[in-house]
């Protein structure tokens, strides 16, 4: 729940206990352990009766063994309550219940049920939010001490069906039944194409079994929908929504649960329904904030080793999981089926990120907004800040909404909250399929990298993947795009500026539904480097496989830079569409699996006409900077300067100065110096005629004052001598150690160290630096480390797979460079030069004797 100031738990749950005081005068309370039903454990010898408030004390262990035909007021529970195993029970009350020692749930048998119901709530006097338990907004308390064991009988919550079934059917055959029972309630997903319109994402059938037998059951209404396997690959996920052990409110008025603990809970086989409150506003509803089905609320780590393994949430008015800054919680095998609001959320802003939570097989169904159209961004997992966290195998759909509603959502903002967490999860092997709008929604600015691996998005309504905001480094990896309404992946985002937006290894099909496999669509700033798209593969698409669709004023156009490479088209769909108006510096270069590379501009441009693609081809000049130029030697092994024997200047060295203003340079007493002339410049001191792709470099150095700059630079070609990659390092917080780039005299920082790692002036260190070409693109590596200290095992920064295409894979001067400022009393001192080749040397010819 949304709060403006964040108090420490202790206060938090000191607080809570105290708004308690209705229960300290209770009419009912313990004086000794013992049965519920006996008299004796009471001190008035009277059994509780309707709409008394009971106090069970603390060191007492009572058995709850009769069902109580009249509700009860308010409970508290310091002490232990324990339903009897061997019977099925139902505790109703219409007060809070207040846990603060430890409560039981734990039928013996299936046969069995342990149900607590709130009755006669009035969902309109909730007040919601604050710290405090309230009379008014009645459901469990968990607090302080307070543990929860709640554990029903085992069986599978979710399977699929074993292939695609028609409507009329009433005999299905599931994958696993395990534990499933005549009477169990299930719900069958859609699975319908969108082109069928609102059946596609509400196209549920709800039955009870009849009979079952192994892994067929029988049930007591035919289907009602169709439920095809799609792409003869998927079927229909069948939920099963009954467990024996119940916490609910009423359909009339909806109760909630709490968590403010110190110890870790654990909930099994359990299912809460009416739960989450609603209040009338205006001609719809809210939820009522910080009333939520199940809510771990600023536990911190008091929450840490939590177990909540296949619970069902459903028929809930206001958010069903919510692990509100509570840290450390496993959900597994978890459903939320007929939820308003997101499904699985946390609140937004500084003070609410949650770490360390497991989203585990779990389950977003029918997820819905009042009215439905203001669902804006709805989602069944919205994936908020925190570090450590990670949803896997979790699967989305019946997500209703408004635009940009999906079954997985990044928003906008978390991860920016300046509280030092982010929103990197680890994203593996999840499904969405059969929203109303997407099937994974992104709207994030951030240079963090988020990897999303093995994602599957089928028969969305509008896109599978839709990928915003303006600039961030999200690597999308083998996922599978198959029949979504509008296009596969609509992309809105550039790369950022450290790391590039990548799409790998896609398979997206549009099954004749798709207009486009990627549309690139309107975004706001220009690229700082190419988004990469790489071995894809696209097919079944209505208009085209990789399309620019920018349809505003072309004076408002910004840059589209897209690499593809070695992706594939698999029919006679077409490749390319570029809109007439996009950017007129815009690039696409096209690197295919066959043939040579070449580049699409506008159609009004120069190169050859491709009517089909609206877009003019040119095939760039080929490239040689990938090997010496005349007179120049690869480096093989390693070349070591120590800077003695020279008179003045090294003369195995070139001293190259890019700006205007040259600076002194020469050796003096076995070091190279850099001294100013009087004014700022910079210089590029590099081996005499020797190049290199990829290289391990290092110096030592000493920086006289705060303003000069040090570094080593690599790949810089005599045919472009203005790109090249570098680090560099100066004295103060300001001017911590930062991996860059240089394309066309432009700088941009790839990443940097924090403030921390400041360097001081007069003292020497050592500065190394890697650059080598790996299979998705370049790495950079940079280290520093006090002279006289060991080297650190670890890198103090990388930059992994980066695709700046001017500089991938080229083979250019490597060395050090300078920055210096206008005084002529500022120094800089470098020494002990090593540079290692890092591209193997090829074996020496056999000896043919």
């Amino acid at each position: 729940m949304l709060s403006r100031f964040v108090l420490p738990s202790f206060i938090v749950l000191f607080i809570g206990v105290v708004a308690c005081s209705q229960l300290e005068s209770a009419e009912c309370r313990t004086q000794q352990s013992g049965l519920w039903s006996d008299s004796d454990t009471w001190t008035n010898k009277r059994v509780p009766q309707s709409g008394d408030t009971i106090l069970v004390q603390a060191d007492h262990a009572i058995v709850f063994d009769k069902s109580n035909s009249a509700a009860f007021g308010a409970v508290r529970i310091e002490g232990s309550l324990r339903f009897d195993p061997k019977q099925s029970l139902e505790f109703s009350m219409q007060g809070n219940l207040l846990l603060l020692g430890k409560l039981t749930l734990a039928p013996a048998s299936p046969n069995m049920r342990h149900v607590i119901t709130f009755t006669n709530i009035d969902e309109a006097k909730y007040v919601g939010g604050g710290m405090r338990m309230l009379e008014s907004d009645v459901g469990l308390w968990v607090m302080r001490d307070g543990l929860l064991d709640a554990v029903g009988a085992r069986k599978t919550p979710w399977t699929h069906l074993q292939r695609g079934y028609k409507a009329g059917q009433k005999t299905l055959e599931v994958k696993d039944a395990t534990g499933w029972r005549i009477g169990d309630q299930l719900e069958i997903a859609p699975t319908l194409s969108p082109n069928i319109g609102e059946a596609s994402w509400n196209g549920y059938d709800s039955a009870n079994i009849t009979a079952i037998n192994g892994t067929t059951v029988t049930l007591d209404a035919p289907l009602r929908f169709d439920h095809p396997q799609v792409n003869d690959q998927w079927t229909a996920e069948v939920l099963n929504l009954t467990r024996n052990v119940l916490l609910q409110g009423t359909e009339t008025g909806r109760a909630h649960t709490i968590f403010m603990v110190k110890r870790p809970q654990t909930l099994k086989n359990v299912e809460l329904r009416h739960m989450g409150p609603r209040q009338k506003k205006g001609d719809y509803t809210d939820g009522v904030l910080g009333r939520y089905a199940l809510h771990f609320h600023h536990s911190q780590d008091g929450s840490r080793g939590s177990i909540v393994e296949n619970v069902v949430i459903r028929d809930c008015g206001n958010h069903a999981f919510v692990p509100h800054w509570s840290h450390g919680i496993t959900l597994q095998g978890c459903i939320s089926h007929n939820t308003w609001e997101d499904a699985y959320w946390w609140d937004p802003g500084k003070g609410n990120q949650t770490h360390d939570v497991l989203f585990d097989r779990c389950v977003a169904s029918r997820i819905q907004d009042d009215p439905a159209f203001r669902g804006y961004r709805l989602a069944g997992f919205n994936l908020r800040h925190g570090n450590g966290n990670e949803v896997v195998d979790c699967v989305a759909f019946g997500v209703q909404g408004n635009n940009d509603a999906s079954g997985f959502l990044w928003p906008e903002n978390s991860g920016s909250e300046g509280d030092g967490s982010n929103t990197v999860w680890r994203f593996h092997r999840n499904v969405s399929h059969n929203n109303k709008c997407d099937g994974l929604f992104t709207w994030q600015n951030n240079d963090q990298r988020h990897l999303v691996e093995k994602f599957v998005a089928y028969h969305n309504a509008d896109n599978g993947l839709e990928h915003g905001a303006y600039n961030n480094s999200y690597v999308y990896r083998d996922a599978v795009i198959y029949g979504n309404g509008h296009a596969g992946v609509q992309i809105h985002a550039v790369s950022a500026s450290s790391r590039q937006l990548a799409f790998e290894n896609l398979t997206v099909n549009g099954a004749g539904l798709s207009k486009y496999a990627l549309e690139f669509v309107k975004h706001q700033p220009d690229p700082q480097q190419a988004t990469w798209v790489e071995n894809c593969t696209f097919t079944g698409v209505t208009e085209a496989a990789v399309a620019f669709t920018y349809d505003g004023p072309p004076s408002k156009a910004k840059r589209d830079w897209v690499d593809v490479v070695a992706c594939r088209v698999l029919d006679d769909s077409q490749p390319f569409l570029l809109s007439d108006n996009l950017h007129p510096d815009s690039l696409i270069t096209v690197e295919p699996l066959d043939g040579r590379t070449f580049e699409l501009r506008r159609a009004d441009q120069e190169g050859e006409r491709i009517s089909q693609w609206n877009a003019r081809m040119t095939v760039p000049a080929s490239d040689e900077s990938d090997r010496p130029a005349n007179g120049k030697r690869l480096l093989q092994k390693t070349l070591v300067e120590n800077f003695t024997g020279y008179q003045a200047k090294p003369s195995s060295w070139t001293i190259a100065f890019p700006s205007d203003a040259k600076l002194h340079v020469q050796v003096d007493d076995g070091e190279l110096l850099f001294q100013s002339a009087g004014k700022a410049g910079l210089a590029l001191a590099h081996p005499k005629d020797v190049v290199s792709e990829n290289v391990d470099q290092r110096v030592k150095f000493r920086i006289s004052s705060n303003l000069p700059l040090v570094g080593l630079f690599a790949r810089r070609s005599e045919s472009n001598p203005e790109s090249f990659y570098g680090v560099r390092v100066g004295v103060g917080s300001s001017r911590t150690l930062e991996i860059f780039r240089q394309v066309d005299g432009q700088d941009a920082v790839f990443t940097a160290l924090g403030s921390e790692q400041a360097i001081a002036s007069g003292a020497t260190y050592w500065l190394r630096f890697q650059v080598e070409s790996r299979e998705r693109g370049t790495d950079l590596r940079a280290k520093l480390w006090p002279a006289g200290q060991q080297e650190p095992a670890d890198w103090s920064l990388e930059v992994l797979g980066n695709h700046e295409r001017s500089l991938r894979g080229s083979t250019g001067q490597f060395g050090v460079w300078i920055k210096q400022r206008g005084s002529n009393s500022r120094k800089i001192w470098c020494d002990d030069y090593h540079a290692t080749s890092l591209t193997p040397v090829p074996p020496a010819p056999a000896d043919p004797r």
